[in-house]
């Protein structure tokens, strides 16, 4: 450190160092020097200058101690829930210079626009994974902080269910959280999309289904870092009981009797695949969706019964009907003999 005053004068002058308003022992050069200044040497330093013609003091001058600025805390390394905000700050950290610069790094590189105490981190994705570090710079040196790492973690919900579907319209579902995350899963949200309905919080979840449909299973977790996980969804369908239907009218014996089939598949089947014909008679007539030409070989009342059966394989509907089968006329007459 080299201090000295500047001179207006042609006359031989004198000089006297000052440091806290008291004479510097042995500094009397137009020039003091201080060698290795430390804290010893923070003091306010003035200077007298005299001639023939009398004496003047320099305005004083404060020495003060800057240093490479310092902190008591690191970066702290975490993880990170997916696309969730995060920040790293530099914190309890001290400069006793007028400047001073943040810089930060990533994985060695420095991150364009990064020069404030924090920096900030929108939507953490697998991309900003790495190493994260900072620098303090002023007119002394450069404070290196110590690398944080930062990790992401992603949870990716899955879960598995007994049964997909069912076929005699009564489908009872249990599902088992089965998601794989870093930290211990907290809760668990089951839905069924559809029916607006919320299921519980637990690993397990147990429905029955009163009415045929297709179904969206929904579920999502939470583990114990409040990181939330995507929603994952399965369908599950609840096929609908097919409805056997068919007219017919009465019918004469000599007249061959043809029922009309109006049945329908039930939900999520795509057509009847089976048909059996039951006249009541003991003749039973089956795969064929319109009954063929039959005459009744008796007259009297009949029952006709219809089993029909769609391509989800597992469920069948009957329909029963009356009719009455008129019997053939018979001629009959009498002669007796007579006198003319």
């Amino acid at each position: 450190m080299v201090l000295k005053p500047t001179i207006y004068s042609l006359l031989p002058t004198n000089f006297q160092w000052y440091k806290n308003e008291l004479p510097f022992v042995g500094r009397e050069s137009d020039t003091l020097r201080i060698k290795q200044f430390g804290t010893r040497d923070v003091a306010t330093y003035s200077v007298s200058i005299a001639n023939k013609c009398g004496t003047t003091f320099a305005i004083p001058g404060n020495l003060i101690m800057k240093n490479v600025a310092w902190s008591t805390q690191s970066l702290v390394s975490d993880t990170i829930c997916f696309e969730t905000d995060t920040k790293l700050a530099l914190k309890d950290f001290a400069n006793n210079d007028d400047t001073l610069i943040f810089s930060w790094f990533k994985d060695g590189l420095p991150l364009t626009g990064a020069n404030k105490k924090d920096f900030s981190i929108n939507k953490f994705i697998i991309n900003d994974t790495g190493y994260y570090s900072a620098k303090l710079t002023n007119s002394c040196g450069t404070l290196n902080v110590p690398i944080a790492k930062l990790t992401l973690n992603k949870v990716n919900a899955a879960f598995s269910l007994d049964t997909t579907d069912a076929c005699k319209g009564s489908l009872i579902l249990n599902g088992l959280d089965t998601t794989r995350s870093l930290f211990r899963i907290r809760d668990n949200y089951w839905q069924i999309k559809e029916l607006n309905r919320t299921l519980g919080s637990t690993p397990g979840m147990r429905f029955q289904f009163s009415n045929s449909g297709t179904y969206t299973i929904r579920h999502a977790v939470t583990d114990m870092k409040g990181c939330n996980s995507d929603t994952v969804s399965k369908i599950v369908i609840n096929y609908g009981k097919p409805t056997a239907s068919f007219t017919i009218n009465d019918t004469c014996m000599t007249t061959p009797s043809i029922a009309l089939n109006n049945s329908v598949f039930g939900h999520a089947s795509s057509k009847l695949t089976k048909y059996t014909w039951n006249f009541g008679d003991t003749t039973i007539i089956r795969n064929t969706s319109s009954v063929p030409s039959y005459t009744y070989k008796t007259a009297g009342p009949k029952t006709l019964q219809l089993i029909v059966e769609s391509d989800s394989s597992c469920v069948a509907d009957t329909m029963t009907k009356k009719l009455m089968v008129y019997g053939n006329p018979v001629a009959s007459f009498v002669t007796q003999d007579s006198c003319q």
